[in-house]
């Protein structure tokens, strides 16, 4: 190798390290997809499952500050049953609440459906978590919680 091309070989290294890191960052990030109503009450009324639906928005404060307990919980019920989704209703899109999602190492599937499910789903205050059950809306709890009532909450909603 001439002492010329060391610089080269260096510069071509590095850059195949950092495309390397970026491609497994990728495959790790949850990304934020869009559904439309449609497709949300086609998730909803699917029969025979248990879900449990997180409303939130990038700009709500407790809504942020419940996701890392939110993903504890998922993380020690979903080999149990738990089915647990996010649900944007960010006015910017997607892109609004994808931030936040990678900040907080968000496992669980995330999707923004915006404002247009405010009216359908009654939705009055966030956060919220909507349980369903078998296709339909079982319960609603709306505002800040501790891990330990999401907790028992969930637990006692999969029994």
């Amino acid at each position: 190798m001439q002492p010329r091309c060391l610089p080269v070989y260096i510069s071509l290294l590095l850059s195949a390290l950092i495309l390397m890191a970026a491609k497994v960052d990728s495959e790790q990030r949850n990304v934020v997809q869009s559904l439309d109503l449609t497709q949300l009450d086609r998730i909803i009324k699917t029969g025979g499952n248990r879900r449990v639906i997180v409303v939130l928005a990038a700009w709500c404060s407790p809504c942020i500050k419940e996701l890392p307990d939110l993903n504890k919980i998922y993380a020690k019920y979903a080999s149990k049953g738990l089915k647990m989704m996010g649900l944007s209703l960010d006015f910017g899109g997607p892109e609004a609440i994808q931030p936040v999602i990678d900040k907080h190492k968000v496992k669980y599937p995330v999707y923004w459906v915006g404002e247009k499910a405010i009216q359908p789903y009654s939705i009055r205050g966030i956060p919220l978590i909507i349980f369903v059950k078998d296709g339909e809306i079982t319960a609603r709890i709306t505002g800040k919680r501790t891990r330990k009532f999401l907790e028992k909450t969930i637990r006692e909603f999969l029994d």
